[in-house]
């Protein structure tokens, strides 16, 4: 299993940097985890973004949906699709209607949409079948419904998505080889207790408690502190940590 770091940044891209997005692949199987701001431009980079086996969106923020709408017109109007396949798209519970209401801004994405992608939601409550890939989803604490996901092959891989502390992100990466969680934030001073994000303590911390392999740290922004940031959840944790570098791959 190959992750791939297409994106490290949170909300807005860091400088030459984009938003959220992830490739994994292993063996014929290739899924694209979030798809933020400038991925698209970056998947067409490593690999045919026709072929993918799914796209799986976490969540309706800005910053792991929006490159959704260069990614219809690139399969529409440039790329097309291969042998009349339409590209699966799953969304989490109620992503359907929010994307359509975004979509229905211009006249014709809708109807684009449906073309050339398969649109469906996940069913949190069941594992998702890609391929040989099996997915399973957590609920996260989020401003927004958001879903973290496990992906089990052999190996595993979770991705935390955006997530303030949350047992259940602690039961879905038990065990896992490689843990992928944000640190959006680099302290809780000020913040609202509600505040839907990590710190790379708040990650090494679940980590730890989850008694995954390895903590790989995204979504964070340039300006913080990369030394502090390692150290601080590398205390936490106690296990091999790094922070997400974009173009990266991740064996596991």
């Amino acid at each position: 299993m190959r992750l791939t770091i297409l994106g490290r940044s949170a909300a807005c891209p860091n400088p030459g940097g984009a938003c959220s997005g992830y490739l994994l692949e292993d063996g014929d199987a290739s899924i694209l985890l979030d798809c933020g701001t400038g991925i698209v431009s970056r998947l067409r980079q490593v690999c045919d973004y026709r072929k993918l086996s799914a796209i799986i969106i976490s969540h309706l923020h800005v910053d792991h949906f929006i490159d959704i709408i260069p990614y219809i017109y690139g399969l529409k109007l440039i790329s097309g699709i291969v042998d009349g396949r339409r590209l699966p798209l799953f969304l989490p519970p109620g992503g359907s209607s929010t994307l359509n209401t975004i979509l229905s801004m211009w006249k014709d994405l809708p109807t684009l949409a449906s073309e050339v992608f398969e649109i469906q939601e996940f069913n949190p409550s069941e594992a998702l079948k890609v391929g040989h890939l099996s997915l399973s989803f957590a609920q996260t604490v989020h401003y927004i419904p958001c879903w973290a996901t496990r992906v089990d092959a052999g190996k595993t891989l979770i991705y935390s998505a955006d997530s303030g502390p949350s047992e259940a992100l602690v039961d879905l990466a038990q065990g896992g080889d490689l843990l992928l969680a944000e640190a959006a934030l680099l302290e809780k001073k000020g913040v609202p207790a509600e505040a839907g994000h990590l710190t790379p303590r708040e990650a090494g911390e679940i980590a730890k408690r989850a008694g995954v392999a390895r903590l790989v740290l995204t979504h964070f922004w340039q300006e913080f502190d990369a030394q502090r940031m390692v150290r601080e959840a590398g205390e936490a944790f106690g296990g091999p940590i790094e922070l997400a570098e974009e173009w990266k791959a991740y064996t596991l």
